[in-house]
Order: C-alpha cells, then sequence, then structure tokens
C-alpha cells in the first residue's frame, strides 16, 4: 500500500509535510501523521468524515506500539530513527494491516492456536536452506515469549485482559473493557485499527482469519509492535452461535528492530563493496577437495572483463592467468596457504577479454568453518603500482648514472677521457642502446664525437651531414628533444640506419655561458618510453658534463687570471688582503696596507686580525674583536658584505673606512677577501655638508613666511615650520602628496606654477584672500622656479598678509575720514557767512517790527499808517512768529556746524579731559542729521532714553575718537532696526537706551537699541577687520574694529557687547578714570 506522511507537529521532521485540514487526503487513503501526543491526532482524526487509516507517530524514547483508534495504529519511535519511520509504517501496516482491532478470548485456547500457527510456519519453512532454517526456528523462540491473552464475552460485550497483556499495553492489572471496540481504539495504532477489527469480526462471525501483526500505542506514546494468532470460539451457545472468544498478543517490538538493523547493515555492506577499488571474493576448500571462489562484491565485470553471472568463476579467472608458468605459481600459493592456515597473498598477471593486460594482487585471512577452510579477501588491479615501480628501478638506474658521471667529473682532467668514459658509464649503468656526445665549433658545427654502445651512428654521417632531425631541434630550440614515435622522425635521412626497430631517443644541448657546446644523444631498448622526468634526469647529466667541459676549459683561465688579479691587487690604493678561517686572521696583504695601517711588512701584517687595527670599541658600543667577528659571519653566509669600520693604525691614529668582504670558494679552501678604504676626507666633507644642511634648514625654518617646494607634477617637496603651523600638517605627511590636495586654495593657482617652471621667471600674485568661515585672511603668493643643477621645480613662499591689509585698509578710512574733516570744516566755513547775515537781518527785521523805535512811527506816518495796524498785521498774519522760527533755525544751523567742526577737526596731539555725558549728546545731535533716503529712516524718528548718574567724572580721551566710537554704534543700531522694522514690523517703536555710571575705576557707557539682537556665531566676530554682515559695496567691515582698536589700544579701556537675538543688543564700554591732577 502507498503511505502518506503528514505532520501536526510545529516542528515537522524531514519527509514529512505539514498540514492542518485533511481536505487534500483521499477517504480512503493510509496515512502516516506525526504528532507531539496521541491524544492530539486522535482529535484531528475524529474531525475528518472520511476517517483514513494509518499510523499515528509520536517521539519517544524507545520503540513502542500500540492500538490508537479503530483504524489507527500508535507507534513511539525514538528521534535516530525517526528518518525511517516511512519503512518502518510499512513493515507495521504489511505485517498487522490497520482494517480491524483484535478481540479478546481466553489464554489457553489462544495459546494453543498460536503454537499450531507456529508448527505450521516451521513445516511450511522445512524445504527451505539451513540458513533460512534458523532463522524460522530463531522467530518461533522468539514468539513464545512475551505473550499476553485477552478474552472476550460476546454476551455481555466485556473483554478481560490477562496480567502479562496488561504489561505489554503498559495498563494497571485487571483492566476491563465492556465492548472489544472500545479495547481496539484505545490502544491499537490508527493505522492498523481497521485490521484489527476485522480480525476481531471474523472471528466472532466465525469465518476465521490469519496471523496478524499491528501495532499499539502505549498511554505514555510509545509504540510496540504486536504478533496476534487468529483468535478461537472457545464456547458456543445452545443456538451454536460464539458466545465467547479467546486470542493472545506477543510483543515483539525488539525483534522488528532487530530486523531493521539486519537490513540497514546488509545495505551498508553492499555499499562497502561497491565502493572498494577492488573485488571482495571468498575462497572455499572442503575436505572432499572441492573448491571454488565466490565474488560478493559487483566490480567483477570492470575489473576483470568476467561476467558476474558466469557458472564456474574460478575456472574463468585461472582461464586469464596468461601462462602455465604463471597459473603453477598461481595454485602453489593456494597449496601453500591452506597447508599452513596462513595468510593467502598472491600477485599474477590477468589477461582481460579485450587482450589488455593487467596486474592483481590478492590479500586473504584463512578461516575454518564446519570442515571447510575458507579465505575471505580481496583483489586489487595493481597494474599502475607495478609500471610506477618499474619507472622507479629506471629512474634510480638513471641517479646512477648521474653520480657516476659527477664522479669522471670529479677525477678526469682531461676533456677527452672525458666525454668516453661518461658516454659507457651511461651506456653501462642505465642499458642505454647508445649514448653519443658531440662537440660543436666556434661555428657550431660537429667536430669530436664520443661514441658507445651497439647502435651508435656513424662518426662520419653525423660530422658530415645533415644533422639528424632531432640533432638539428635540439640545436636550433636550445632545448632538449624527446623522441618516441617513428612520426616524429618522418624525412630524416638517418632513420633506420640504427636497424629496423625504431629506439625512443633523447637529444639535449651542453650549453656554457649561454653557448651550446655540444650535444648529448641517447637510444633506449626499442619497447621503452622516454617521458618527461627521465628527459629531465637527462638533462641533469647533460648539463653536469657542460660544467664539466667548462671547468676544465677555466682551469686554464684562472691561471691567467691570477697572474692579471695579482698585478690589480698589488697597484691598488685600496688595502686589499684576505682572512682564513678558523682564526679569521689576515693571510695576506698588498701593498697599500703598509701606508695605510703603518705596518712595517707584509709579514707583520699577517700576525693581525682586524679587532688588532682597531680601537677597543666601535662607535655604536661594541667590542671591535665581537662585531668583526659579526662581519666575517655575514660575508660568509650571504658571500659578500659591505660596512663602515674604525681601523686604528700602529701609530695610535684612528680612522674611518669602508670594507667590503667578499666570499671567495675555492676547491680546496673558502676565504675571505677585503677591500679596506680610508674615507677620512669624505667623512670631512659629509660633516661639512651636513652641517650647512642644518644651516640652511634652520634658515628655512626660522622665515616667517611659509616655503613649499613642489616637483614639476606639483608635488610637495619641501615644507618648512610656518608651512606646518599654518596647515596643521607635519612636513613627514606632506612630502609626495600634491599640493592641491594639502592646500586646496592653491590648485587654481597650478597653471601659475607650470608657467614659472616652464618660463624660469619669478611670478607673484598678491592679497590673495584665504578667508575662512573663522578667519579673515589675506596671502601673498610667489613661485620661485629653480633653474640650478637641472633640478626642476619651484618655491613656494606663502606670505600672510592679513595684519598689512588691515592697516592699509584703515589708513584708507582714515584718509578719507580726514577728507571728509577737511571738506566739513569748508562747508562749515561757507555755511557759517550766508547763516550769519541770515540771522542778523531776521533779528534787525523784528528789532524794527517790534521794538520802539523813533523811526518806525514817523516812517510808517509817512506810508499813511501806525506801527500798531503793522503789528496787528503781522501778528494776524504770524509773520513775526515766521521770522521768529527763521532766526531760531538759523541758530540751530550754526550749532550743527559747529559740531561737525569739533567732530571732523585733527586729532589733538593730546588728549584732554572731556565731560562724557555731553559727548555723547554731541554725538546724539550729530546723528539726529542721519537720515538714509534709500532705507527711509531718520534718526529723529528714534526714541532716545537717558540714564545718566549724577556728578559724574571727567574722562581723559581724545574727543574726536570717542564720538566717533558712539557714532559707529549708533548708526549701526539704527540700521539694524529700521531694516528689521521694513522687514518683520518690529520694533514698532525703534528705541536707544543710553546709560551712563561709575563701576570701580571705570566710567561705563552702554548703548542699547531694541533691534533684531545679533547671533552667538556673528557676535563671535564682529570686532574682526573687514567682517561685515551687509551686502558687497556697503559696508567695510572696518566701523567696528576700529572702535574696537580705539577703546582698548587708544584709550586702554574695553568694549563688549551683549546681546539677546529677537530682543536687544547692547554695546558696554568701559573707559578707565584718570585723575586731573
Amino acid at each position: 500500500m502507498e503511505i502518506q506522511l503528514f505532520s501536526l507537529a510545529e516542528n515537522t521532521p524531514e519527509g514529512f509535510r505539514s498540514i492542518n485540514t485533511l481536505n487534500e487526503l483521499l477517504p480512503s487513503s493510509t496515512i502516516v501523521l506525526y504528532a507531539e501526543t496521541v491524544e492530539r491526532a486522535l482529535t484531528f482524526l475524529r474531525a475528518y468524515p472520511a476517517k483514513p487509516r494509518g499510523v499515528i507517530v509520536t517521539p519517544g524514547e524507545s520503540f513502542n506500539s500500540s492500538p490508537a483508534s479503530p483504524s489507527f495504529w500508535h507507534l513511539a519511535i525514538p528521534e535516530n530513527n525517526m528518518s525511517a519511520v516511512k519503512s518502518i509504517a510499512q513493515c507495521y501496516l504489511d505485517t498487522f494491516g490497520c482494517d480491524n482491532v483484535p478481540g479478546s478470548d481466553s489464554y489457553e485456547a489462544l495459546q494453543s492456536r498460536f503454537s499450531d500457527l507456529l508448527l505450521e510456519a516451521v513445516e511450511n519453512k522445512r524445504n527451505e536452506d539451513i540458513f533460512r532454517k534458523n532463522e524460522t526456528e530463531h522467530k518461533k523462540i522468539q514468539t513464545l515469549a512475551n505473550v499476553g491473552s485477552w478474552k472476550w464475552n460476546l454476551q455481555t460485550g466485556k473483554v478481560i485482559l490477562s496480567a502479562e497483556l496488561c504489561r505489554i499495553y503498559s495498563i494497571p492489572e485487571q483492566t476491563e473493557y465492556s465492548d472489544i471496540s472500545d479495547f481496539i481504539d484505545a490502544y491499537t495504532h490508527p493505522d492498523d485499527i481497521m485490521d484489527v477489527r476485522k480480525a476481531a469480526e471474523n472471528a466472532f462471525k466465525g469465518y476465521g482469519s490469519k496471523a496478524l501483526i499491528f501495532r499499539i500505542i502505549r498511554p505514555d506514546g510509545e509504540i510496540r509492535f504486536i504478533a496476534a494468532p487468529e483468535p478461537e470460539v472457545i464456547r458456543m451457545d445452545d443456538q451454536n452461535n460464539p458466545e465467547e472468544i479467546f486470542g493472545i498478543q506477543q510483543d515483539i517490538t525488539d525483534q522488528k528492530k532487530a530486523e531493521d538493523e539486519l537490513l540497514q547493515s546488509e545495505h551498508q555492506l553492499g555499499e562497502t563493496a561497491r565502493n572498494i577499488p577492488g573485488i571482495i571474493f571468498q575462497f572455499y576448500i572442503r575436505k572432499s577437495g572441492e573448491y571454488g571462489i565466490d565474488f560478493v562484491s559487483g566490480n567483477l565485470e570492470s575489473i576483470f572483463g568476467i561476467p558476474e553471472d558466469t557458472d564456474n568463476l574460478f575456472e574463468s579467472f585461472v582461464h586469464g592467468i596468461p601462462s602455465q608458468e604463471y597459473k603453477d605459481e598461481f595454485y602453489s600459493s593456494i597449496d601453500s596457504a591452506v597447508s599452513s592456515m596462513e595468510d593467502w597473498n598472491f600477485e599474477t598477471p590477468f589477461l582481460r577479454s579485450s587482450g589488455e593486460m593487467i596486474h592483481v594482487r590478492g590479500i586473504s585471512k584463512p578461516t575454518l568453518l564446519n570442515d571447510v577452510v575458507l579465505f575471505n579477501g580481496i583483489m586489487l588491479d595493481v597494474t599502475e603500482q607495478k609500471i610506477a615501480s618499474q619507472r622507479v628501478a629506471d629512474l634510480n638506474s638513471l641517479l646512477l648514472a648521474i653520480r657516476n658521471v659527477n664522479q669522471l667529473i670529479v677525477q678526469e682532467t682531461g676533456l677527452e677521457g672525458l666525454m668516453q668514459n661518461a658516454c659507457e658509464t651511461l651506456i653501462e649503468t642505465r642499458s642505454y642502446q647508445d649514448c653519443t656526445i658531440m662537440l660543436l665549433d666556434d661555428d657550431g658545427k660537429i667536430g669530436e664525437v664520443f661514441q658507445a654502445g651497439t647502435k651508435s651512428y656513424l662518426k662520419d654521417q653525423l660530422v658530415l651531414g645533415p644533422y639528424p632531425v632531432c640533432v638539428a631541434q635540439a640545436i636550433d630550440t636550445g632545448n632538449y628533444v624527446i623522441m618516441n614515435d617513428p612520426d616524429q622522425c618522418k624525412g630524416c635521412t638517418h632513420l633506420g640506419k640504427h636497424g629496423k626497430d625504431f629506439y625512443p631517443t633523447f637529444v639535449a644541448p651542453m650549453k656554457s655561458e649561454d653557448r651550446t657546446v655540444g650535444i648529448l644523444f641517447v637510444a633506449l631498448s626499442c619497447e621503452s618510453i622516454i617521458d618527461a622526468e627521465e628527459g629531465a634526469l637527462l638533462q641533469e647529466v647533460t648539463d653536469d658534463i657542460a660544467f664539466a667541459m667548462g671547468k676544465l676549459d677555466a682551469e686554464t683561465k684562472l691561471i691567467k687570471s691570477e697572474e692579471r688579479y695579482r698585478k690589480l691587487f698589488d697597484s691598488s690604493h685600496d688595502a686589499i688582503m684576505t682572512l682564513e678561517p678558523p682564526a679569521w686572521k689576515f693571510a695576506s696583504g698588498n701593498h697599500s696596507i703598509l701606508g695605510m695601517f703603518c705596518v712595517s711588512s707584509e709579514e707583520e701584517f699577517t700576525t693581525m686580525g682586524p679587532w688588532n687595527l682597531s680601537p677597543r670599541y666601535q662607535p655604536d658600543g661594541q667590542l671591535s674583536s665581537d662585531k668583526a667577528k659579526q662581519m666575517i659571519g655575514i660575508g660568509m653566509r650571504e658571500g659578500s658584505h659591505f660596512f663602515e669600520w674604525i681601523h686604528r693604525r700602529l701609530s695610535g691614529e684612528d680612522f674611518p673606512a669602508t670594507v667590503l668582504l667578499t666570499r671567495v670558494d675555492m676547491p680546496e679552501k673558502t676565504f675571505l677577501q677585503a677591500t679596506v678604504r680610508d674615507i677620512t676626507d669624505r667623512k670631512k666633507t659629509e660633516l661639512e655638508l651636513n652641517h650647512l644642511r642644518n644651516y640652511l634648514a634652520n634658515i628655512i625654518d626660522s622665515m616667517p613666511s611659509a616655503l613649499i617646494g613642489v616637483s614639476t607634477e606639483n608635488k610637495i617637496t619641501l615644507w618648512n615650520s610656518e608651512a606646518e603651523n599654518r596647515t596643521g600638517m607635519n612636513a613627514e605627511k606632506a612630502f609626495g602628496r600634491k599640493l592641491s590636495d594639502v592646500i586646496p586654495w592653491l590648485s587654481e593657482y597650478s597653471s601659475l606654477i607650470s608657467d614659472s617652471i616652464s618660463s624660469r621667471e619669478v611670478k607673484y600674485k598678491a592679497r590673495q584672500n584665504t578667508s575662512t568661515e573663522n578667519e579673515n585672511r589675506y596671502e601673498d603668493l610667489t613661485v620661485y622656479p629653480l633653474i640650478a643643477n637641472d633640478v626642476e621645480g619651484a618655491v613656494l613662499r606663502i606670505d600672510d598678509v592679513t595684519e598689512r591689509v588691515r592697516l592699509e585698509e584703515m589708513m584708507v578710512q582714515s584718509e578719507k575720514m580726514l577728507s571728509v574733516g577737511g571738506l566739513a570744516a569748508g562747508m562749515a566755513h561757507e555755511i557759517n557767512n550766508p547763516l550769519a547775515g541770515m540771522m542778523q537781518n531776521s533779528e534787525v527785521i523784528l528789532r524794527r517790527l517790534t521794538g520802539d523805535l523813533p523811526d518806525n512811527d514817523r516812517i510808517a506816518a509817512e506810508a499813511g499808517t501806525t506801527m500798531e495796524v503793522i503789528r496787528s498785521f503781522l501778528e494776524k498774519r504770524s509773520i513775526l512768529h515766521q521770522l521768529q522760527l527763521i532766526h531760531d533755525s538759523g541758530r540751530r544751523a550754526a550749532s550743527i556746524v559747529q559740531n561737525m567742526l569739533s567732530f571732523a577737526r585733527k586729532s589733538e596731539a593730546k588728549p584732554s579731559f572731556f565731560d562724557i555725558a555731553e559727548l555723547l549728546d554731541k554725538t546724539l545731535e550729530l546723528a539726529q542729521n542721519d537720515y538714509d533716503l534709500k532705507k527711509k529712516y531718520d534718526f529723529r524718528h528714534i526714541e532716545i532714553v537717558r540714564e545718566y548718574e549724577q556728578s559724574l567724572p571727567m574722562i581723559l580721551c581724545e574727543r574726536s575718537k570717542i564720538q566717533q566710537v558712539f557714532l559707529n554704534i549708533l548708526r549701526n543700531g539704527t540700521e539694524a532696526m529700521w531694516n528689521s522694522k521694513s522687514k518683520t514690523g518690529k520694533p514698532k517703536k525703534p528705541r536707544f537706551i543710553l546709560k551712563l555710571a561709575t563701576e570701580n575705576d571705570f566710567v561705563v557707557i552702554e548703548i542699547q537699541d531694541n533691534g533684531p539682537g545679533i547671533p552667538a556665531n556673528i557676535r563671535k566676530r564682529i570686532f574682526e577687520p573687514f567682517f561685515t554682515t551687509k551686502e558687497v559695496g556697503i559696508g567695510t567691515g572696518l566701523g567696528l574694529s576700529v572702535s574696537y582698536f580705539i577703546i582698548t589700544e587708544g584709550h586702554g579701556g574695553e568694549l563688549e557687547v551683549k546681546s539677546v537675538p529677537g530682543r536687544h543688543t547692547r554695546f558696554i564700554i568701559r573707559l578707565p578714570i584718570t585723575s586731573n591732577e
């Protein structure tokens, strides 16, 4: 039957499908339902009208089974068996089914019935082989254990369980049920309920039924497997109807588990056998002499080419052994192993049906079973191992040949003897068919030829040419050539001159100083193959022979070289000497050692070591003797070593020197050659250069300008201290970086720098604005091209001219103020004259019209009127009042002109004492004349609140400068209030609150407006030169900075500002009180 797996649990096992409803299941389908508890599964199943059947699976510590409902068995399965749950359920349902629930009858009758069934099963199995018979007997014995019984009274419906059955079901003893269905539904696995019910129904009807295997689910959830023979009617009523039915049940859970494990082991064994790279076999031999072989793995045909269904495997295997000699050896190995009962190990060639020859190795262990000797073992294809073993032997022979050739190189002193003996050694040691060495002359043609072996080319053929293809190819490419196939030699005129057979050949060039000086040619036996590994070893032999040729040639040249070296050795101005182990004293020295070390002779010199001609300590504090041995050790290890050293002449004078140690490897010994050069003069020059370099560096770093050197790629090469101070970056980080990366504002002058370098002209940019958000700055940039010593680049000088620009602006402003003052004075003088005439004439008119002058009445009479009439007319027409207004306006204009003259007049050479209240009021009068046509503000419309302390002391100050400060503050406040009012409508009534008071030794002047206030970020910078929030062209940013300078520097006072944005701004001026004395 087909089983479907479903899960109600949150953690769904592998292979199960998670469900919440059973709508997708067929009414007759068989399922395995996984749940945390049996109750959860039964509740779910009861809600499903179609009533499926099958198995309820729950997790358990051990395997157990029990009925869960009329159509479901309960299996409790441990987690480690959950992967096999489908197989377990299938086995359980195939055995017990799930259509009916077992009934209950008397234990004795059911036991008898169960025994009969067992006997019948044994009888049916009598004809099976011994293994199956033993298995049946084993099952029979197992069935007789763990047996319980039940009895079902059909009239009362009561079901009585034996104590043993209660133990099997893990329920209390003497448990009774009023109906067989209740008993079946309570414990039978859901998948098996239908089978158990059907068996009970058949027993009830007297139909009989076959033995049944089903599952029960114990109360703790454990699933157990139960075997039940056919229930038996043990009592009939008067109408011959069954009245009482008896049945027995056997707990076979452990047996089922063992069977499952056996099946799994057999499966694993089969898989293991199939994965072994050989064939598992069993060889047997009986007392009767009968013998044979069984192959138990599936690789028989793939390895031996023998079909697995072959009748006589042993004969088929022996038939594949290629010769009688090998077959006799095979049989002999069997006899020896059987007689000694020791391991049977054999190796033999085997010819496959395809014609391929392989080598087989067998390894087996003997055992004796019922007078039958069994050898269980494995056969392996060891063909590749045999080939590899032979290959190793061949390569070992070649390595031995290489060693022998190297011994010849050491022993032979003549070229001809070396070449001929090398050929013969290779033939003897490696069994080559031919070995030929051809030497090439300076023109690259074959000269001398040396040969050994039985298959050599004729010398005349080689010398006269043309060369064999392989030889020509080796000469042309400079690499060795391997010829394993006759097709490679097509077209070669020498092909076949070895004989009719083809012999694989190896040809390698012999090189000396990148020139091919000869050719090594070897030929193997016709069945051999030369591979790359052997080729590499033969190339090594070739290189060794070529080296020996060079060595013999070099020995001749060495004699001449030694003569030339001795001349150079003796004529060198440097002291050249040799040192030999183990004492490392001087062994020889040239003529220069006499003057350098003040020794009398070479003999005296060779009695000393380097430490004898050195001070006790070197500059680093090490003992000269210890450090000299360290230097010697480095020279020997590295081959050469160059270092500086302090030597001491025998006269006691120390001098600096450079030492070059060179290891000299000679056949008979190894020693060091030392070349010592006195560098006293060089050290003095270096010292002077370092002093000059430091002096120049100090000059550059002490300059107030930032000096920056750049290359043609605008990379920084010089960076003085002022450059570090301005950028915050030290020279180490700046060197090598792009100038624009370190000082971004200079990126726009890269073309200027390039022009300066290419034109070799100085370039200058003045007053460059490099201001930041936090600081105003102006700098001059000068570019100086580097034009000496073929060095291309430039030096940039950056000067901070912020203070100079500020002073220049202040001077310009002062000049403007002076010009305005002079202009104002001239204008005041010109205005005063007409003002005086206007005031004088208006005063004369008033006196003549209102005064009692004799001429008034006389002239009025002459005019036909009286003064009273005239005065009445003038009063009624308000002429006298208007004349008085003209006179008052003239006086006020004269006062304004006087104030302007006082403000514009040049500063007194010396400060004077003034009433600060009067100065402030005078400034207010000046400010009242300030009217901005563009912004439409009028100072006269601003409310002035005075809070003056009485009896303020006189202040020593410069009147015009103090008034300038007051006027700057009042004007800035006026503009701020009117601008805010025009934009926001606030303040409705602009107001200044002026306060004068004393505080300790100061007079404090406070000027507070009710304008928009000043933000904190602007308030921090309000006194900086050139800082302004006004639009370009409206303000210079100097007014408050000049005011700050006047108060703090010019008068020793203080000026600060406080502001609450949106409410007011208050300037506080503190001027020191000075005694009049």
